[in-house]
């Protein structure tokens, strides 16, 4: 890489929302910067190292192999600049740290990845409040994790995570027949829309004469999945861990991109330090997740 002393600081930063948002709007929407500030922060970035890092692929975007490379090394380096600029900041690290998301978000995967976060910053208060349908915006928290926003959001927000679905189901159920039998029922938290997405995009036969059982929520749906009830559509934040666990097993390779996606949102005028301690870990921990 030539250079490195002279690289331009915004540029780099600006290539990594990029790149792991995988959107030039998403990674403006995070910076408070506009879609053409992004792209033309990109274009001086690649003129500095002479070569091309990312190109458009349909919505989205496509690294190139020295993208990647820039962008595995950068990530880390980035990360650990933010934090050490927080970690600077007495207020950052203690106080309480008003937290608002689903249930199904709280119990899927993030009350189970909490104590890394707690671990690193022993005196920051967490108080996790639910997001229900009376009162879909919380307005008296720090952030909150949604699963998409308003229209009209005031917010300030960024995109966390998109969500990949795929097939998992117990070990005792995993076999090459167990999408195909007519036996083995589908799980659905909802009114069973996101299965026949994945049957059709992924043209597997979706036999209609098969059981079907409908819970009450994600977490129902991942629950009745490791106890043998039948096959699940999950993404990798809610199962990482129990695939590594060998309480769920992942059949095939094939996913589907959903509709919605995990942003993280604040009303706040100007995020506060411990939330922006919060924010990053939680960006980092989301990216390992997807990159594994």
């Amino acid at each position: 890489m030539k250079d490195f002393q002279r690289l331009p600081l915004n540029a780099l930063k600006a290539f990594e929302a990029v790149a792991r948002l995988g959107s030039y709007r998403a990674a403006a929407s995070e910076l408070f910067v506009t879609h053409g500030a992004v792209s033309q922060q990109i274009k001086k970035l690649e003129s500095h190292l002479a070569t091309t890092l990312l190109s458009k692929q349909g919505r989205g975007i496509r690294l190139s192999e020295q993208g990647q490379l820039l962008y595995k090394q950068l990530q880390p380096l980035l990360m650990g600049l933010g934090e050490l600029s927080r970690n600077l900041d007495p207020q950052a690290q203690s106080g309480t740290l008003r937290i608002a998301c689903s249930s199904d978000t709280a119990v899927l995967w993030l009350v189970p990845a909490l104590p890394s976060f707690c671990r690193q910053h022993p005196d920051i208060a967490i108080d996790i409040r639910p997001i229900t349908d009376s009162e879909p915006n919380p307005i008296d928290v720090d952030i909150a994790i949604l699963n998409q926003l308003p229209e009209a959001s005031p917010y300030h927000w960024s995109l966390l995570s998109d969500q990949y679905f795929f097939p998992v189901c117990s070990p005792e159920l995993a076999n090459d027949m167990a999408l195909s039998s007519h036996s083995t029922p589908l799980l659905h938290a909802d009114r069973g829309g996101l299965w026949a997405a994945w049957f059709r995009e992924s043209n597997t036969p979706y036999m209609h004469e098969r059981p079907q059982l409908y819970l009450p929520g994600g977490a129902a749906v991942i629950s009745g999945a490791k106890a043998g009830l039948g096959i699940a559509l999950a993404h990798k934040l809610e199962v990482h861990e129990a695939i590594a666990k060998q309480q769920l097993v992942s059949l095939g390779d094939y996913q589907i991109k959903a509709a919605q996606a995990y942003f993280i949102s604040s009303t706040q005028q100007a995020i506060s330090s411990r939330a922006g301690v919060f924010i990053d870990w939680l960006k980092h921990y989301c990216a390992s997740i997807a990159q594994s």
